[in-house]
């Protein structure tokens, strides 16, 4: 009987798993939410700023087909239906975000109301 009592004593003194720590009040916790930006950051927040200048380029050049559309001369209106349904997602993403998405945003903005101009003015002349 002595045996199995030393037996049982000594299966329950295991330490814990390394992976199981428990915390004591000197811990202080990461700081990671407040790290400065590095410079890949600063490049990728950049080329986000040159994306959406180079979208609203794209989408003003809409203005000579809808010039055209105008005179008579009407395109396809299928391709700017497209890009309108496309900058409304876009635009409605980058607004539903927790934190906007202003680069999105002001990107698509335009293009939907650029789109939308071409494709109805296409639809007027055919």
């Amino acid at each position: 009987m002595r045996a199995r009592a030393h037996a049982t004593k000594s299966t329950t003194a295991t330490p814990s798993p390394p992976h199981v720590q428990s915390k004591t009040s000197t811990e202080t916790p990461p700081l990671a939410h407040t790290k400065k930006p590095g410079t890949f950051d600063k490049i990728v927040r950049l080329i986000g700023y040159i994306a959406s200048v180079l979208a609203v380029i794209m989408y003003v050049s809409y203005i000579p087909q809808i010039a055209d559309n105008l005179a008579g001369h009407p395109g396809n209106p299928v391709q700017p239906f497209a890009a309108m349904l496309n900058c409304i997602m876009w635009s409605a993403y980058g607004l539903l975000q927790k934190r906007k998405d202003w680069p999105i945003v002001i990107a698509n903005v335009p293009g939907v109301f650029l789109a939308a101009t071409a494709f109805a003015t296409a639809l007027m002349g055919s």
